[in-house]
């Protein structure tokens, strides 16, 4: 095969023609592809230095730009989250009055295991999103049906945020968190219908 980079012809939809390359020499680098793909998922820490070399050498990008384009936009979307507000351990100590940080790590972990609240890691500090608790720092109590049937998903604190905070059609395009002190019973309901959703 030569190293200059292959042209494509699109003959139809889904039909390719490679100019230059014999049908065999498709399949093998189809087979090379499949097996770069093996590689990387199950023995990624054994073999990444050698794989990264070879990519390197055939001029394939190691970090496309999709991925690249998608890591931005995802920190993007954080730190739109992040600007809504959000509690650290100390101020959240600081809101409740509690008398040293470890009760309020306590009140966190505690209130998280029960499913009431959810937490989010940022630069190494656990938070709490500030929709989750009204003024006198106690948890919002419409948000638990709906976190602990989003819990059973498996879903991180990132995701349960952007759940709660984003417009669905479940609920007639506004967010879990605009209705949950009035509508609690349709927030838990939209959190079911998401599930379900998600397992179909």
């Amino acid at each position: 095969m030569t190293n200059a980079e292959p042209m494509v012809e699109e003959l139809s939809s889904g039909v390719f023609r490679v100019p230059g390359f014999s049908r065999d020499q498709i399949r093998t680098a189809i087979i090379l592809l499949g097996a770069v793909g093996t590689i990387h998922a199950e023995e990624a820490a054994e073999h990444r230095g050698e794989l990264l070399r070879a990519m390197l050498v055939g001029g394939i990008d190691p970090v496309p730009r999709e991925v690249v384009a998608q890591a931005r936009r995802l920190a993007r979307h954080r730190q739109r989250l992040l600007a809504s507000g959000a509690f650290t351990t100390e101020a959240l100590r600081e809101m409740r009055q509690d008398k040293s940080a470890e009760a309020t790590r306590t009140w966190i972990s505690r209130r998280r295991k029960q499913g009431v609240v959810f937490t989010i890691e940022h630069d190494g500090l656990v938070m709490v999103p500030a929709f989750e608790l009204r003024p006198d720092g106690t948890p919002r109590p419409g948000l638990a049906p709906a976190i602990r049937t989003l819990n059973t998903a498996g879903l991180g604190g990132w995701e349960l945020w952007t759940w709660f905070t984003a417009r669905t059609p479940w609920l007639s395009g506004r967010s879990p968190e605009e209705l949950v002190d009035n509508d609690p019973d349709s927030v838990a309901a939209a959190a079911r219908s998401f599930l379900s959703n998600l397992e179909a």
